[in-house]
């Protein structure tokens, strides 16, 4: 879609790189207001919060690794490049 819409396969990476690197940095700014909000709690709600916030990071670390190990969408791997077969 980022291809046909952009007409050059470097723009579309580009862009592409660019909206996971911005989703990366609001998960961060969630992460501390989240923590933020909650700096007050009890020690007990603190620690809820952080094992939620890391079963958040988890769960989005372990899509990305299934996503390369299955070779979905044609993603994949290759000597510790992240490679896309078109």
């Amino acid at each position: 879609m980022y291809l046909y819409k952009v007409g050059g396969l470097q723009t579309a990476v580009n862009m592409v790189v660019h909206f996971l690197v911005g989703e990366i940095q609001a998960m961060d700014e969630a992460v501390l207001s989240l923590f933020r909000r909650y700096e007050d709690a009890d020690e007990d709600l603190k620690t809820q919060v952080e094992d939620y916030v890391e079963g958040c990071k988890h769960y989005t670390t372990g899509n990305l690794m299934w996503n390369l190990a299955t070779g979905c969408y044609g993603v994949e791997c290759v000597d510790g490049e992240i490679v896309m077969k078109l």
